[in-house]
């Protein structure tokens, strides 16, 4: 059912979520508040990242990442930024899954290369990406530590396998209906968004899905406003601080860049 320009209010509910992004800013950027306030109600949640993020670049930047995404997620849930690493959930499987000490989020890290925006991939990892995965183009991707291979399937199973162990009530992911390039949005979300439909219809569990749009959303109405806005920046603004790419605090309030998507966030469909 598409939603248009609706404001999403999906995790009003209760119960674990399982969000799957493409990106380690995708959830903190496109699918908040609605993220931090599952965080705020200290409902389980479990956040997939499909790729690394790391447009090229080597492990220094996409461990970085990851590094910005635990600090940030511990000052949303208010605890020690203090992490375990738990088991995958998924036989056969050795991504990095990781638990908040003292806090109800997850984390796990797939690793499959960032694929650019319009999926030509980067020599640095053999020009793999996900969306040549899921559309055919590569029988398997390569993954940036080298630690695994994937298939169409066994990324679904993969994803599926997740929803089966963390038991969410919902899903929320990226947009998926139509082509990417229809909305302006990066070939890596929309990829992601459409492994996470199918992962959610192969799952036997009672979820609902939910996407969201993304860059686009930087040319409508201002819908996110007051203590929402306050805190989505606040998390944002620490996660930059782990990002060599965001070369200043301007580039996070400035109308044509990050801050065009601080103050809005808007559902795509849900299913």
């Amino acid at each position: 059912m598409l939603q248009g320009l609706t404001p999403a209010p999906a995790a009003a509910a209760a119960g674990p979520v399982v969000v799957v992004v493409a990106h380690t800013d995708d959830d903190l950027l496109f699918l908040s508040p609605d993220i931090l306030h599952a965080v705020q109600a200290n409902r389980p949640v479990l956040i997939v990242y499909t790729t690394a993020g790391e447009a090229g670049e080597g492990s220094d930047y996409w461990l970085s990442l990851e590094e910005g995404i635990r600090s940030t997620y511990a000052q949303m849930a208010g605890v020690a930024n203090s992490w375990s690493t738990l088991p995958t959930g998924v036989p056969g499987r050795s991504f990095l899954r990781q638990g908040l000490d003292g806090g109800s989020v997850q984390v796990a890290f797939l690793h499959i290369p960032d694929g650019l925006i319009d999926g030509t991939g980067t020599a640095t990892y053999g020009y793999d990406s996900i969306i040549k995965l899921w559309d055919g183009r590569i029988a398997y991707t390569g993954l940036v530590d080298g630690s695994d291979t994937y298939s169409r399937q066994d990324l679904i199973s993969l994803l599926a396998a997740l929803l089966a162990d963390f038991k969410p009530t919902q899903v929320l992911t990226q947009t998926w209906p139509g082509a990417y390039t229809e909305t302006g949005d990066h070939s890596d979300h929309w990829a992601t968004a459409n492994f996470a439909l199918a992962a959610s219809q192969a799952n036997a569990g009672p979820n609902s899905i939910t996407g969201y749009y993304a860059y686009i959303t930087g040319d409508w109405d201002q819908n996110v406003f007051g203590a929402d806005l306050d805190a989505k920046t606040a998390a944002f603004s620490n996660f930059a601080g782990y990002d060599h790419n965001i070369s200043s605090p301007d580039q996070l309030y400035a109308p044509d860049t990050y801050g065009r998507w601080l103050g809005r966030q808007y559902i795509s469909a849900t299913g």
